[in-house]
């Protein structure tokens, strides 16, 4: 049975086949989790901060974020993340440091976006296996989508189609 990881609100409970192991970052809240292809994994932890988990279970800070996050994602080496109470998204590259992405506060039809419910936020972030296309589902607000690693986003669908959760297919066509 491989590694199974789940973040909860009190740190992240880890499951092999010999049961339950010990609680990493015990006290600590996950708000989002994403796997990388190496069988690393991202997580969000106390809503602004980024951690990384190696494959033996090393948790290593990676960045922060301004705002609360509630999605990330990791795409040709550098982490997305989506806000929790706005519709904002950060990219942290390699060095660590967040970048608010002013292109995504700047997608066209944002005047439109709104709060139904929930607070106006970033459920989900997903990417085409190649990279090229980065997608963002916003509540309410669509699916946003950048071709250029998040500088510029332009809309896809109707805002009004409430989606939760986006995964690309490798071929993403617009």
């Amino acid at each position: 049975m491989p590694t199974v990881l789940v973040g909860s609100s009190s740190g992240c409970r880890v499951f092999s086949e010999l049961g339950e192991r010990e609680t990493e970052l015990a006290g600590r809240h996950f708000s989002a989790m994403s796997s990388e292809v190496e069988g690393t994994c991202l997580a969000v932890v106390d809503e602004h901060e980024i951690w990384s988990r190696d494959l033996d279970g090393a948790w290593t800070l990676v960045g922060t974020a301004e705002f609360g996050l509630q999605s990330i994602a990791s795409i040709d080496g550098m982490i997305f993340g989506g806000a929790m109470d706005e519709a904002a998204m950060v990219r942290i590259p390699a060095n660590g440091k967040a970048e608010r992405l002013r292109g995504f506060d700047l997608c066209s039809g944002r005047e439109e976006w709104f709060a139904g419910g929930p607070p106006l936020g970033v459920r989900s972030i997903t990417a085409t296996r190649d990279g090229a296309a980065i997608i963002a589902a916003v509540h309410v607000g669509g699916l946003p989508y950048s071709l250029d690693k998040g500088n510029t986003w332009k809309p896809t669908i109707p805002i009004n189609n409430d989606v939760h959760e986006v995964r690309a297919h490798s071929a993403f066509c617009i």
